[in-house]
């Protein structure tokens, strides 16, 4: 099965668990977690094609899920990931999903999406 905007079972915008809202989008519903940053940007991204969507997200990704993942790095003074606690981990990784979805929400806010 192919993983796409309209896989039930998936937020739209983060990949994560959907809690039950969707948008219907031509038609078709595209699922949404309970984030509010999520179900903006899905709303607001109705009429974005897949192929510009994934741009902006490897964007969004990479910006702003790295720097965000970066700077925890730097405010704990580590420079091996290696070295990081299980709970500096999740820390991280928690860090980098909200970079990502604030960078994604620039973007939509930005205007980099045509709306």
């Amino acid at each position: 099965m192919m993983i796409d905007r309209h896989t039930e079972g998936l937020c739209c915008v983060c990949r994560g668990r959907d809690a039950g809202l969707a948008v219907k989008s031509s038609g078709r519903l595209r699922w949404v977690c309970s984030d509010a940053d999520c179900l903006d940007i899905a709303i607001r991204s109705e009429n974005v094609s897949a192929t510009e969507f994934d741009k902006l997200e490897a964007e969004a990704a990479i910006v702003g899920g790295g720097d965000a993942m970066g700077a925890f790095l730097d405010e704990i003074g580590v420079t091996d990931m290696a070295s990081l606690s299980p709970e500096q981990w999740a820390e991280m990784c928690k860090r980098g999903a909200a970079g990502y979805r604030q960078r994604l929400k620039k973007l939509v806010d930005d205007g980099a999406i045509p709306f």
